[in-house]
């Protein structure tokens, strides 16, 4: 007999779920178990999946779906659970999720206005000649209810009952376009095709679950999908099935700390609202560091001293980059394991164990903490750092005016005092003139000047303040242009972000910046504000900006520093060799592309490495559910082979892959061990390593995705938003070959990560929701 299920309440605003009753029917434990099995399958082999998996509907399913001595390479994704997800008014919407659990519009195309739903359903019915008038109604009466078609999102009906621009039409789309490579959307619903079984679950006292069964067993009739058996979850649920459990509406009143109990909850749920939990890493990797005599960092900085939360340190940054190390303090570091400690920058000669760690340092990251607190989730400031001038950048944000800023540097004052200026690649030269040019040096004295601390800060802490932040360090520290990027970059080690229109009116500024820089001036009155004649202003537009810049070469940002050994960036990037020399980079690996200054085989050697296939791995069930090599006597038949050429030139060791595209068909699976080995030996030489492909986001994030999944012991979401995070404004965009193959290196990997997340589904529908925010 199984073992009652209970719902065991964590604080005081959870409740359990009302216990329910009905005919097919399926309890937790029994959940728990199919899902348990179902983690325990290895996915099966890339070339089974694909290019299936780019939502091809010429086949309703893979090619090799109906043989029977097959049926088990399809283990991983028998099981679908969707949540019946009509609003309880007790409880918060997006808590009471279950582990591996969809929403309807994961898999259903949602209802427009555009057509009627009698219309398009009785239109799609047509077909079922046996279907009566009652059915008919009751399938239009669930799909008002839950305002969704009965049609998947692969439905070729999608072109025509879906107005939705990313809309798949599939009469005229092939899976060879390259717009299909990254259809992260669609897995869920082709996850579902591929299911043998659909568990549909809520949380509501009037249950509707058997009515959205009735619209998922519509949706695979009418896509000619084999028959699947549906399960409603009825008794209470055990804690290890939830993934947020319920929590009432009301405990939002109660909020002890800067985080409610259901912010805690949801960032412990790495399969669900990842939007929420990239903006905490954001928060968390940009918070306010010292820069000199100022501080920068972002938004949820102000709101915290708004808040009045400070720490009881005391802060020993002095914005001194001698100094301004960023190692990880003692109680950070006990925080993580020996590999990580192994991470902080070994090669900056760190000297202070208080300095907050760099922003790309695992020890200022969430994605390895378990013990969620306001002082783990947040870099909450000491009381020595109580801000009084906070400068707000943002983007259509104005300059202050002019005379406001006049007056607060002739007399400063004691209260707080907040100004705007416009976001980071908002100020072109078209928008200099005279009072302009005037504002923004005077923003410079005033920061210089100020006789109290100052916080620069936007919303994600580096894209908005990166123009003001750099023209400062000019006028304040009398360098170049190219010297503050690298300074910034190197010394001070505060992400930053300059559009190329930045670089342009900072090149031209340069000159002004530096006439006035405090430090040519070192006997002017601070308190009086500085003012520009006209023929100096004019003399701004006739400046050529130098052309032998290392930096500005490379027309765009600097590459991206992921850890302290590893960076991540362009073809245009490795193309450079005096920039990278300049960031103390000595290995370059390139991944599908040549680099034109390196000689081809010049001192080569060729390195073959056997790696086990999938289909070879056995997977074992233990705590933590870990997956390991089968130790068989395996043939040139299951074994893939590839070899590596290793150049030295020019004093950099170049690891090449060829013959690798981001074309949705090329495999990086078979090579991704031998690349990670070329890191490794740079890691323990104590080097850095250039990673990057053609544009920086897709074949090359990919290895620095599974050199973050190695190195910080974690499973792929986790390594996948601590890279995407810090590639700053460029957004990372695997295909989803690369990623299913990612999936499939963490079943060979084992990472001891207790919230890995093993579907294929969540994974995607996770990425998929992150995108949508800027893609």
């Amino acid at each position: 007999m199984m073992p009652e299920a209970t719902f065991k309440r964590q604080n005081d605003g959870v409740s359990p779920a009302p216990l329910k009753r009905a005919r097919d029917t399926i309890t937790s434990e029994e959940v728990w178990q199919l899902l348990s099995n179902e983690w325990r399958s290895p996915l099966p082999d890339t070339s089974v999946m694909f290019p299936w998996l780019h939502g091809d509907m010429q086949e309703v399913l893979p090619e090799s779906y109906m043989d029977e001595t097959k049926s088990h390479d399809f283990d991983r994704f028998n099981v679908s659970i969707v949540r019946s997800n009509i609003k309880e008014s007790k409880y918060i919407e997006n808590s009471g999720l279950l582990k591996s659990s969809l929403e309807i519009f994961d898999i259903l195309l949602p209802y427009t206005k555009e057509h009627s739903i009698d219309s398009v359903i009785r239109d799609v019915l047509k077909p079922f000649t046996s279907v009566t008038e009652s059915e008919i109604a009751q399938l239009i009466d669930d799909c008002v209810l839950f305002e969704t078609l009965p049609l998947l999102k692969t439905d070729p009906f999608h072109s025509v009952y879906n107005s939705q621009s990313n809309s798949v039409k599939n009469n005229y789309q092939k899976w060879k376009q390259p717009n299909t490579f990254r259809r992260f959307d669609l897995q869920p619903a082709l996850h579902f095709h591929l299911s043998k079984l659909c568990v549909v679950y809520c949380i509501s006292n009037s249950c509707s679950c058997e009515r959205l069964v009735n619209i998922l067993r519509w949706s695979r009739k009418l896509a000619k999908l084999p028959e699947c058996q549906f399960k409603i979850l009825r008794g209470e649920i055990q804690d290890k099935l939830w993934g947020t459990p319920p929590i009432l509406l009301s405990s939002l009143q109660n909020k002890k700390g800067l985080c409610s109990e259901f912010d805690l909850a949801t960032f412990k749920n790495w399969d669900r609202d990842m939007y929420y939990t990239e903006r905490l890493e954001v928060s968390k990797m940009s918070s306010a560091s010292k820069v000199e005599n100022i501080w920068c960092g972002n938004s949820t900085d102000a709101e915290i001293w708004k808040m009045g939360r400070f720490s009881n340190e005391v802060s020993d940054e002095n914005g001194d980059p001698n100094n301004n190390c960023n190692n990880s303090d003692d109680n950070i570091n006990n925080n993580v394991d020996e590999n990580i400690k192994g991470l902080t920058s070994s090669q900056d000669n760190a000297t202070s164990n208080k300095i907050r760690p760099a922003y790309y340092e695992p020890s200022n990251s969430i994605v390895k903490e378990t013990d969620l607190r306001d002082s783990v989730l947040f870099s909450i400031p000491p009381k020595s750092n109580d801000w009084r001038l906070f400068i707000n950048c943002f983007e259509s944000a104005q300059l202050p005016p002019l005379d406001k800023v006049v007056e607060l540097i002739r007399i400063p004052e004691n209260s707080p005092i907040w100004l705007t200026f416009p976001s980071s690649g908002s100020i072109g030269l078209g928008n200099l003139n005279l009072e302009s040019i005037q504002t923004i040096l005077n923003i410079c004295h005033l920061l210089h000047s100020y006789p109290q601390n100052s916080l620069l800060f936007s919303p994600d802490g580096y894209t908005e303040t990166s123009f003001l932040l750099v023209a400062y360090l000019i006028f304040k520290l009398d360098k170049s242009l190219d010297d503050v990027i690298f300074a910034l970059h190197t010394d001070y080690k505060r992400p930053f972000f300059l559009f190329m229109v930045d670089i342009q009116v900072l090149a031209h500024l340069e000159t002004l910046l530096r006439q006035y820089s405090p430090l040519r001036n070192k006997d002017r009155d601070p308190n009086i504000p500085l003012t520009i004649d006209s023929d100096t202003f004019s003399k701004i537009f006739f400046i050529k900006p130098p052309t032998n810049s290392p930096f500005l070469k490379c027309k765009g940002p600097l590459p991206s520093r992921i850890l302290p050994h590893l960076y991540l960036g362009s073809l245009k990037h490795a193309q450079c060799p005096e920039m990278l020399k300049k960031l103390g980079i000595k290995n370059i690996v390139s991944v599908g592309e040549s680099v034109s200054w390196c000689r081809p085989r010049a001192h080569t050697f060729n390195e073959e490495v056997k790696v086990p296939l999938a289909q070879d791995m056995e997977r074992r069930r233990s705590n933590s559910l870990q997956a390991v090599p089968t130790t068989t006597n395996s043939t040139p038949n299951n074994q893939s082979t590839s070899a590596i050429n290793i150049t030295e030139h020019d004093g950099f060791r170049v690891c090449h892959i060829d013959n690798l595209g981001d074309n949705g068909m090329d495999p990086m699976l078979h090579q991704l061990d031998m690349v990670l080995n070329f890191i490794d030996d740079c890691y323990k030489r104590d080097e850095k390593v250039f990673v990057h492909c053609m544009v920086g986001v897709s074949r090359s994030a990919t290895v620095c995705i599974a050199e973050c999944m190695k190195r910080l012991d974690c499973g792929l979401l986790k390594a996948y938003l601590y890279v995407r995070v810090r590639r700053l404004n460029i957004i990372i965009q695997p295909s989803l070959m690369f990623v299913y193959e990612l999936l499939k290196w963490q079943e060979l990997l084992n990472p001891s990560d207790p919230d890995i997340i093993w579907d294929w589904n969540m994974a995607c529908r996770c990425i998929a929701q992150l995108n949508s925010n800027y893609i």
